[in-house]
């Protein structure tokens, strides 16, 4: 894999300020998608710059993306606007958010994968 630089690691962090700002002016609403958006997107931008990538790679790719959901998490809880948790109510709400991310880093992982059937060029 060629080594050049990731314009589209911040996607990650993009989302992750939405998420964090979404629940600080609505606390009480539960934004289910933001974790799985957060963890997913770290292996899609490596995907975005480099092309399909090898299984390790993406695998370190996708736990980096469920730590920056992690870390969110623990803020907005630990600033008390972190919205109960509506789909998995026995896990809570940094629970919850923790097992979307792991969703999103799988998919991630899965998407960031595949291989596509040509090189890329158009066919004309």
């Amino acid at each position: 894999m060629e080594r050049r630089r990731n314009p589209y690691v911040y996607i990650s962090g993009v989302f992750a300020a939405a998420w964090a700002l979404a629940a600080w002016f609505r606390p009480e609403a539960d934004f289910i998608f933001f974790p799985i958006l957060v963890g997913g997107s770290f292996p899609m931008s490596y995907r975005l710059a480099v092309g399909p990538l090898p299984p390790g790679f993406a695998v370190g790719a996708g736990i980096a993306g469920l730590i920056n959901v992690v870390v969110v998490a623990l803020f907005l809880a630990i600033a008390g606007v972190l919205g109960p948790a509506s789909l998995i109510p026995g896990l809570g709400p940094v629970g919850q958010a923790t097992l979307l991310g792991a969703i999103g880093a799988g998919l991630g992982y899965v998407l960031s994968t595949i291989k596509g059937s040509g090189d890329g060029r158009p066919r004309g």
